[in-house]
């Protein structure tokens, strides 16, 4: 049952288990949550692993009290991590949906930190917003900041002197300018314009130079996979990047990884508290009708975003409706953006109409939780491209894809996605400048025009559900309803607002049903968390308790029954033993974030209201010592096995336990204790620790071994155990939660006992006889639980023993047969004992 201790029946030696000195201790020390008798009250204040913890717990603790002082309110969990982390100094990714509070942590880090800092944002107005708070936080604190922005040629033309604490930027900018930036020396980044940096490798390098990093740094990490061996070079700037929206290219990924220590990836999370109307109309009249009748009833700030296939026209049209109706509105182009969100800040605008673009900065970048109420989307957003326009590799194979299924003669397609997999990302500037790709691209335009050219084809693919096929003018479009462009949308209206997630209303206005039904399908796989019906019909809303939540969540102090009155987060990391297996458990719920902590991979994913962190051990991490005790179990006066960490050799695989041994055997080896090592400061995030090793004895003892070296940093450890790797089952996993079986633990140090007593003995045996130090007795458990199992049923057996005296000798006579003695016992009086000679023999065992 969760809460219940270990129990205390098992005691081993842990050579270098102590979690400060790296000493010997017991486990009943561990299991107490302790460390070893050596590391006193004086020596924890002072030397070993424990007080560096403290002391970042205890920075931490700061930058939290000042992030209240600045902000006005205190950090919410998922930032009290992310202060963590900012504490150590680490690099990572804010891994967190829309509208969470990463923008204003990564301006706060900015704020803090010493020497100079970069900031990284999206658009123009999101430096000015970025400024503007920068400086409202130094008015607070009467701290001065010289903040410089690239809006500014005089700012830009200081960027050479240094003399300045942060510069506020575009993406576009940095790239235009990364040998100035690279010169400038930043201490830390704060990149919220990640998506800028991962459509190439040579974006991301560019951002790699800036953060400190040498071309031969760069040209390394391009080499091999990333992996947990590789150490992370060292640079001058800590990194700070927000989510992305788009996919990093496989060599982006390589680069983030191999050189920060973490990657990026889009996230999809159930933490957005937005109820999704959907509403069907019948003619282009009526989208413009509805969005007016919508806006109307509503008496709160809200935005349009307008399906960009409607383009401008329709855009202008909405805005004089809205005009005529009285309610003032405005184009979000018409004017400059910082004007126009300071309009729509002070209440002198009601609306703002924006395209349904994921780019557009109004629909990327407003943060106004107080305003934006609502959300009205006029039509689908998605995106179209027709045949002719397909240039780059990446829609080809895209197109290819969606269309395979409708082919009767599969294998060309197959070959050409086969092909165009390893140019999927390039842009199509990318692939002009290698003439193979190019003559690859000409080739597949070819082989799609001829295939769309058959009228039975387009016919059966117009029909399905799953290909969205728009014909015009005798021209052939593929169109994909824009999923991340509606939940990006649509999330301007919940935001975070001191501790609590504000609530809003998301209406989709749509005439092409086939669209919308495509949207739902698109939105479910890339946002699980999402109800099976993601939108509910406008006739079944509450609008009296929808206003209700509106105001309430917006309140300055919100009532504690208001729908999304307060933040709840839980963060939790899953201990499994395979690294496959954590990656693949990690996929199930999205797009994982990789994180690399020393030697710990880790696989960092959003679920809703959770952050999911999975390691994988690897398999064991201690074994018994070969040179203590009788083949490392003390025999003095009682049994007591000694263990200590694995050493594993590289380059042949040889496993030692004794460090002198690994010295002289293989002085480069790895050591499973640096595992331990590297995941105790992950301790400090996590609420709790669930240990998934495999459900059998040799995974149980994993599970012991882990749960103790970490317990004494964290009380809230837990085994659970799945028998499939399914979705399913590991969410039943994770809400099953109970303590390691002592018993199983208990049998495999039994069977790993006897693999040392009898078979390291019978194998030396082996060695002399055949004269074959290679020679090995293998594995001993079954023939000794045979001679266990002999044994027992001997001592169960009844036999029969006659105790009796001849002159003054004690003697003894056992009688397996039962029938004899019970008839010598009855003639017992009768017994006469006569001398009949005397011999002496040796008798075989």
């Amino acid at each position: 049952m969760p809460g219940e201790q270990l129990s205390p029946a098992l005691e081993v030696q842990f050579q270098s288990g102590c979690p400060n000195c790296g000493g010997p201790i017991s486990s009943l020390r561990l299991e107490q949550g302790l460390w070893c008798p050596a590391c006193g009250k004086t020596r924890l204040e002072q030397e070993g692993r424990l007080p560096e913890l403290w002391r970042t717990a205890q920075h931490a603790h700061h930058l939290g009290q000042v992030f209240s002082r600045l902000t006005g309110r205190a950090p919410w969990q998922l930032q009290q991590v992310w202060l963590l982390r900012l504490a150590r100094g680490e690099s990572f990714a804010t891994t967190a949906p829309t509208g969470l509070g990463k923008t204003t942590f990564g301006l706060f880090a900015a704020w803090m930190a010493g020497g100079r800092r970069l900031v990284v944002v999206p658009t123009r107005l999101l430096v000015v917003q970025a400024r503007q708070r920068l400086a409202e936080w130094s008015r607070r604190s009467g701290k001065e900041l010289v903040v410089l922005t690239s809006l500014e040629e005089e700012d830009a033309r200081k960027l050479p002197d240094g003399q300045f604490d942060v510069f506020v930027t575009t993406g576009q900018f940095l790239h235009r300018n990364v040998d100035v930036l690279a010169g400038a020396g930043f201490g830390l980044i704060f990149l919220d314009d990640v998506d800028s940096f991962l459509k190439s490798h040579f974006s991301a390098e560019k951002l790699l130079r800036v953060a400190g990093f040498s071309q031969q740094e760069i040209a390394s990490a391009h080499r091999g996979p990333a992996d947990a061996g590789r150490p992370v070079p060292t640079t001058t700037a800590q990194v700070i990047a927000s989510s992305a929206t788009l996919k990093p290219r496989p060599l982006v990924l390589r680069l983030f990884v191999n050189l920060l220590g973490f990657s990026v990836q889009p996230v999809s999370s159930g933490l957005r508290n937005v109820q999704d109307v959907g509403v069907p109309v019948d003619s282009p009249e009526q989208l413009l009708e509805k969005a007016v009748e919508l806006a109307g009833r509503l008496p709160t700030q809200g935005m349009v975003f307008v399906s960009q296939s409607l383009g401008r026209p329709v855009r202008e049209a909405l805005k004089a409706r809205f005009l005529q109706a009285g309610l003032n509105a405005a184009l979000a182009d018409e004017q400059r953006a910082e004007t126009l969100v300071e309009r729509f800040r002070r209440g002198e605008l009601r609306l703002i109409v924006a395209p349904a673009s994921p780019t557009h900065p109004v629909l990327r970048g407003l943060d106004l939780p107080r305003n934006v109420t609502y959300t009205i989307f006029l039509e689908v957003p998605k995106r179209e491209v027709f045949l002719e326009e397909i240039r780059s590799p990446g829609q080809q194979y895209q197109v290819l894809a969606a269309l395979l299924r409708f082919l009767e003669e599969k294998g060309p397609a197959r070959n050409y996605l086969r092909l165009l997999r390893r140019y999927r990302y390039w842009t199509v500037e990318t692939a002009a400048r290698h003439p193979e790709v190019s003559r690859l691209v000409a080739e597949v335009n070819a082989y799609l025009q001829n295939l769309l050219s058959d009228a039975d084809l387009v016919r059966r693919i117009g029909q399905s559900r799953e290909v969205l096929l728009r014909l015009e003018e005798g021209r052939i479009g593929f169109v994909w309803p824009d999923a991340a462009a509606y939940i990006q949308g649509s999330g301007r209206s919940s935001r975070i607002l001191g501790n609590r997630l504000t609530f809003g209303l998301s209406f989709l206005i749509y005439q092409d049903e086939k669209a919308f039904a495509a949207l739902q399908r698109r939105l479910r796989i890339a946002f699980p968390f999402l109800d099976s019906e993601v939108f509910q019909p406008l006739e079944s809303l509450d609008w009296q308790q929808a206003l209700a939540a509106i105001e309430q969540t917006r309140r300055e102090s919100p009532p504690a029954q208001a729908a999304g009155a307060t933040l709840q987060y839980r963060t939790t990391l899953l201990l499994v033993e395979s690294p496959s297996k954590a990656r693949t458990i990690a996929g199930f719920f999205g797009q994982p974030v990789l994180r690399r902590l020393g030697t710990a991979l880790l696989y960092e994913v959003a679920l809703p209201g959770e952050t999911l962190t999975v390691a994988a051990s690897l398999g064991h991490l201690y074994d018994l010592v070969t040179l203590q005790g009788f083949f490392g179990v003390q025999v003095s006066g009682r049994f007591l096995p000694v263990y200590d960490s694995l050493k594993i050799c590289p380059d042949s695989g040889e496993k030692f336990t004794d460090r002198d041994i690994a010295r002289q055997r293989c002085p480069d080896f790895q050591d499973r204790q640096r595992f331990v090592e590297h995941v105790r400061p992950l301790l400090q995030e996590m609420d709790q620790v669930l240990i998934a090793t495999d459900p059998d004895a040799e995974g149980e003892k994993i599970a012991w071994d882990l749960s103790l070296m970490l317990r004494p940093l964290h009380r809230e450890i837990y085994r659970v155990a799945f028998h499939e790797v399914t979705p399913q089952a590991i969410r039943r996993a994770l809400n099953e939660k109970q303590q390691v079986q002592t018993s199983l633990v208990a049998a495999q140090l039994v069977r790993r006992i006897a693999d040392r007593w009898v078979g390291f003995t019978l194998s030396q045996h082996l060695w002399q006889v055949f004269q074959r130090p290679f020679f090995s007795a293998g594995r001993v458990q079954t023939p000794v639980l045979g001679w266990v199992i002999e044994r027992n049923a001997r001592r169960r057996q009844k036999v029969a023993l006659f105790y009796y005296r001849l002159n003054d000798f004690p003697l003894e006579l056992r009688l397996e047969d039962l029938d004899l003695a019970e008839r010598l016992a009855g003639a017992w009086e009768r017994v006469e004992v006569r001398f009949v000679g005397e011999a002496l023999r040796e008798q075989a065992p």
